[in-house]
């Protein structure tokens, strides 16, 4: 093993091959990234409480699973994935 490389017991290092082709092919591609973006955004920003302080749910409290800023995120992020 090379110096400087600590390694944990039962792990193999990684090898790198020359062979390996680095594109990203279209099927293989992802938009997790960018949905992790935007809700960081709407989490820090403070956004979508802004949203939610302007709207009314008609819903009883006691009935209700998910409050409605969770709501909000969630189809926010959903139609952004397409």
């Amino acid at each position: 093993m090379r110096p400087g490389i600590a390694r944990q017991r039962g792990t193999r290092p990684a090898r790198w091959s020359a062979n390996r082709d680095p594109s990203s092919p279209a099927e293989r591609l992802t938009g997790d990234p960018g949905a992790i973006l935007l809700r960081e955004v709407l989490e820090n920003s403070g956004i979508a409480g802004w949203i939610t302080d302007r709207l009314t749910d008609p819903q009883r409290p006691q009935d209700v699973t998910h409050d409605l800023a969770s709501l909000l995120r969630t189809a926010i992020l959903l139609a952004s994935q397409g």
